[in-house]
Parts: C-alpha cells; structure tokens; sequence
C-alpha cells in the first residue's frame, strides 16, 4: 500500500528513463507540465499556503492512488503468475457477487477483465460487454472469482451464476419468457432400474440459453404416440454444474408415454422438449451452514438428484439427509449414485416395503420421518404420492417444500355455472372467448381454439400452466404446484381454472 501512494513518483522515474525514445512533441508536453505543476506548488508553498497544499492535495492524492491502485491493479491482477501475451483469458480477473453495491463502487473495474480484452469499450458498458460474449469468456477459461476472493471455475461459475441471477427469471416468467418447445436429439438412453431409464439431450450451442436450469426444475417431453400429441413432465436429475440436461422415466402401468420411453425411445431419436420450469427449489448460499432433510418415494428421487448434487457442491459446510421409500433394493432408481455420495455430508435411509428382513421395512411414515431426521433441520423436500406429502407435512415444521407425484383428478364443487369472458395473452398477443364456470379449463378452452399455451400434466402437479390472473378471479379444482404466496399474488393453474 505505502508503493501505491507514491506510483505516480515511481511513474515519473520510469518516464523520465525512457523519455529520449519518446516523440519530441509528447516530451516537451510532458516537460512542461510537470515544470508548470512543481512551479504552482512551489509559489503556494513559499506564499504561506503550504498546509493547504498538503491537506488539500497531496494526502487526498495519495489517498486516491492508493484506491486507484487497489481498484485497477491489486483486486483485479493480484495472484495471477500469467501475463497478457502468454494468456489474455487468465492475465486478470472478474470478480462477481455483491454487484449491486461492487460494481459502482469499483467503478465497474470489478469486471476489469473486459477492459484488457476491449479496451476501447467504456467503463460504464464492461457489464453488459461481458454478459453478451459470457459464454465465449467461459469457454476460454477466463479467470473469475467472487467478490470475497474465493476463484471459480468456468463451471463454478455457471452454477452460482443460475443459483443467483437465474433463480429470480424462473419464480416470476413473463409473458414473453413462457417456457417454450423445440425439438432435441436424444443422446442416450440408459437402464436405471429394470423399469425406468435415463434420458439424456444433446442441446444444440444456440438454445443453451433455453435450457439452462436451477436444482428441482423439470422439463416438459412431447411425442405423438400412435397418432395422439402426448406430453408429459420429468425432473432434471442432472446437477446444475454438471450443465447435462437429463431426466430419468418410471413406466407406470398403463403410462402412454413412460412406456414408450422404457421400450421404444432410443440414441438418435428426435422430442420436442420444453424449457425448464418449475419453483421446486431454495436459494444456496455458500457461506450457509445448514441441514436439510429430503424425504422420497419411488420416482420422486428424481428431481431429488439435482437439489441434493447441486446443494452439497454449492453449499460446502451443509448436510443433507434423505429418507427414500421403494418396494425392493432393485427397485430403488440411482441406487449406486446415492451410495457414491453417502458420507458425512449425506445419509441416505432405505425404506422398503416388500423386502423381510430390511433394516427399515414398510412404508414412510410420519412418525419414521421424525426418528430419522437431525434433531435441528433447516429446510425439508418432500416428493412422492399425495398421501405421504401430506402426512410428513402436516408432522413437521420450518421450511417444507413439496411436490406431488401421480396425483389424481377431482372435481371443486363452486355452486354456481356462470358465463366470463377471458381474455388470454400469450407473446403479447390477447384472445378473447367466453367460458362457463361449469364447463371446460381456461387451458382446454384456449387449446380448443388454436392457441398454444403451455401446460404438461394436466392435472395440477406440475405448475408448467401457471398464469396470473390481471383482472376477476379464477377457481381451481386443486392445486398441487402453486404456495400461499403465489395464488395470494394472483397465479393461478389455468388447467385447474
């Protein structure tokens, strides 16, 4: 810090050193501001004004280069051996988190990496010039760490770059932002269990802003299966650094689709995938210390997979517990996945209801649940059929988050049959129809007459029809997918509606 109040001495030296080399009119500039600039100090100093010349000047100065000097060289280079020639890429830094506050303080320099990659670009555009080539930045390894120091792989990043700005876009789409199909080449299909098997999307470079997602999102799958549109949604399984967009299928007795799945689907194949949606997930912090506690029954360990990946890697001083109810062992989907990542840090219990002789036998109950979890839990996931959701919700308290499997239709009884108009707006673009309360969904209406909007499942669970309602109210028949806070806010399941 003291050679940093005075650099512009040190400057001075190496200018003077080399001022023979340099062109005789920037010399003589050069001469003669500093002959002007040691003259005025001089005259103030000898006219009684030598205090205000150092309190006024030279300390704020120095105070100023050292800033200066801690903006633009010590935070942005320091601990990188690598020079500009040898690799531009890793010669400075990035510095992310906190930019709300570190980006004007700094001076935008938090993001000094663009200014040596551009230097003609300004000061005030080295954020957005950074967010526009983000991808071709990470692909050339470009150095990066967060704003307390801590450095970031290219990967790294991206998971705390989708677990911060990412996660805000996902709880609140717009109109314009609604998740929407295009057609994936499938990549792999390969056995879980004996009747479920993994899935896994090439994506092509110019849709991965499409399908970049957070831990506990699912994705939509639509195929026509003997000549009906089918569609149905899957969790992501994948972590989120892993950046692999893959969901794993149980076949279900009498499943359209999970059937063709297991039996027909295979590398090559082409099917028409939504973009990521759902809201089954917390905010990480990697400073947090905390205990979270999933609890599971059969296929509802997939959107499972990525919330406790993706959390043990984000969150470096947490531990998660599940509790996992199958019928067998063979039953169990990622049976070898979870036992790699049992340790301290993760336990896993397996509760099975058609094994003698298991160590926990029988299905997951409330009572179970409490004898298995940490004395202190932070945050509980609970995903699998209506019944145990419910019963394990209704036991414990805190932070539950909850999604339902295989729910069931029913029908809300609202006493009245009256005609609305509603008017429906998809991309900007309004449709106006009439609608009976006793009749058809908002969703069936809409899809009756030509329109496109999203949905899935059908049936409550999933939240991939999730509107807001701007004007009037709306009934549902259930719910499964939206909290207190969204339908308070005005959201609604238009398949429900």
């Amino acid at each position: 810090p003291l050679r940093w109040a005075t650099i512009d001495v040190w400057y001075i030296v190496f200018y003077l050193r080399s001022i023979k080399q340099r062109p005789r009119r920037e010399a003589a500039m050069a001469a003669l501001t500093m002959t002007a600039f040691v003259a005025a100090a001089v005259v103030l100093m000898t006219n009684g004004y030598a205090s205000e010349v150092v309190w006024l000047y030279l300390v704020p100065q120095r105070f100023g280069l050292v800033v200066l000097a801690w903006w633009f060289d010590y935070l942005p280079h320091h601990g990188l051996t690598v020079t500009q020639r040898e690799d531009k890429y890793q010669a400075t830094r990035v510095r992310v988190g906190g930019e709300a506050w570190l980006t004007p303080l700094f001076v935008y320099q938090n993001y000094h990496l663009v200014h040596h990659l551009h230097p003609s670009v300004p000061f005030y555009r080295y954020v957005r010039a950074w967010r526009r080539n983000e991808q071709a930045y990470l692909d050339r390894n470009a150095a990066i760490s967060t704003w307390f120091g801590r450095s970031l792989t290219p990967s790294e990043y991206r998971t705390w770059r989708r677990l911060t700005d990412d996660l805000a876009p996902t709880t609140g789409r717009t109109s314009a932002q609604r998740p929407v199909f295009h057609p994936l080449r499938v990549r792999s299909v390969e056995p879980l269990t004996v009747d479920s098997k993994l899935v896994t999307f090439d994506v092509p470079t110019d849709l991965e802003h499409e399908y970049r997602y957070v831990q506990g999102q699912h994705i939509t799958l639509r195929a026509v299966i003997d000549g009906a549109d089918v569609r149905r949604s899957y969790s992501i399984v994948s972590s989120v650094s892993a950046n692999t967009l893959s969901v794993a299928v149980k076949r279900i007795p009498g499943g359209v689709f999970s059937t063709y799945v297991n039996e027909k689907l295979g590398a090559g194949d082409i099917l028409d995938v939504m973009s990521p949606t759902g809201r089954f997930q917390l905010a990480l912090d990697s400073q947090a210390t905390r205990s979270y506690v999933a609890v599971a029954a059969g296929s509802g360990i997939t959107p499972l997979m990525s919330i406790m990946t993706t959390t043990l890697e984000s969150e470096p001083n947490s531990t998660f517990t599940l509790i996992y109810g199958n019928r067998t062992p063979e039953a169990a989907m990622f049976g070898p996945e979870l036992a790699a990542l049992a340790g301290d840090r993760f336990q896993v219990h397996h509760v099975l209801s058609q094994t003698p002789g298991a160590a926990l036998s029988g299905r997951i109950t409330a009572e179970l649940v409490r004898s298995l979890a940490p004395s202190s839990v932070d945050a509980w996931f609970l995903c699998g059929p209506q019944e145990l959701v419910d019963d394990v919700n209704a036991a414990v308290t805190g932070t539950v988050l909850t999604e339902v499997f295989h729910t069931e239709p029913s029908q809300a009884d609202i006493g009245i049959d009256i005609e609305s108009q509603v008017v429906v707006a998809l991309d900007g673009i309004e449709s106006t129809f009439a609608l009976r309360s006793g009749g058809d969904t908002i969703l069936d209406a809409a899809i009756q007459r030509g329109l496109e909007p999203p949905y899935s499942c059908a049936g409550g669970a999933c939240g991939t029809c999730r509107a807001k309602v701007l004007l009037g109210k709306a009934v549902m028949d259930q719910n499964h997918a939206l909290d207190e806070d969204e339908i308070a806010n005005g959201y609604v399941l238009t398949c429900q509606a």
